[in-house]
């Protein structure tokens, strides 16, 4: 339901670009909304949020294979301690 408000939303607007942030720790289900985004052919930064709870789920993200893989560019951080990472 989420995703479909978001993209019913997102085809009226047209945006320049959009900030999709993606929970890190669990980033399977998550990503469904950006192929979603990216299908639409709407510029899209991928921001892997909660890296520190993906990192002690054992997660090791390659954030520029994954952007290379997905045709966006990937950033990731730690809301919670205003640390952004980047590899």
């Amino acid at each position: 339901m989420e995703e479909k408000i978001v993209k019913d939303y997102l085809t009226g607007e047209k945006p320049d670009m959009v900030v999709n942030v993606v929970d890190a720790s669990n980033i399977e289900r998550n990503l469904y909304l950006t192929v979603q985004l990216l299908e639409m052919g709407i510029p899209t930064l991928i921001n892997l949020n909660m890296m520190d709870e993906a990192k002690a789920k054992g997660y090791d993200i390659n954030l520029k294979l994954l952007g290379q893989h997905l045709g966006a560019p990937v950033i990731s951080s730690v809301a919670t301690s205003k640390m952004a990472y980047s590899r």
